[in-house]
């Protein structure tokens, strides 16, 4: 897939991660869709774009979609928008990652903080931006929970995403475990939902 541990600002988009050229069946990465650790200065980063073209398939992953690590020494943001996260092309059938769509892990002995945007893009600085409807997410067809976290120090919003549906948000594609499953210590900041 993609890993990356070095740039302060990254983004990632229009991009096939663990299915075929057309998005349709998995042809799987071994490990991670996507992992990600925010290394150095003050960063943020964008998982997506509002455009169809920026659109990420992130689908069918032999671990998880996207796994990001918690700082070792700085506080950053990662927005994901408009991504397919176990989904195929359309939206419409489930091609899951193997374990969970979104995950976070802890930097034991970090004394930083990771801010996680989801359904929402980031502003100038990295400040986050009101939801439309061109970040909305589809999460779902996973084989373990749609989004996990068991992380430290963390400011979440989980917004404007279709999570266990299809893109539509018309039928049922499930994720196997929990469709958001959070265990936060430390200074956690958590919302769910809202604009």
């Amino acid at each position: 897939g993609c890993a990356d541990n070095e740039h302060n600002t990254l983004y990632i988009t229009g991009s096939y991660i663990g299915t075929d050229k057309l998005g349709i069946t998995a042809s799987p990465n071994g490990g991670n869709g996507i992992y990600y650790q925010i290394h150095r200065a003050i960063a943020y980063s964008v998982v997506g774009g509002q455009l169809s073209a920026e659109r990420n398939i992130i689908s069918g992953n032999g671990k998880n979609g996207i796994l990001l690590r918690r700082p070792d020494y700085t506080f950053g943001t990662v927005a994901v928008i408009n991504s397919y996260i176990g989904v195929n092309v359309v939206g419409a059938t489930a091609v899951g990652n193997t374990l969970s769509g979104i995950a976070t892990e802890d930097s034991p002995g970090s004394l930083s903080g990771l801010g996680l945007e989801i359904g929402n893009n980031l502003g100038f600085a990295g400040a986050p931006l009101p939801p439309t409807s061109a970040d909305r997410n589809v999460i779902s067809g996973n084989g373990a929970h749609g989004i996990s976290s068991n992380t430290t120090n963390v400011q979440f919003s989980i917004k404007n995403s279709y999570i266990g549906t299809n893109a539509g948000g018309t039928s049922d594609l499930g994720n196997a475990l929990d469709g958001i499953k959070l265990f936060a210590t430390g200074n956690a900041d958590i919302q769910i939902g809202g604009s």
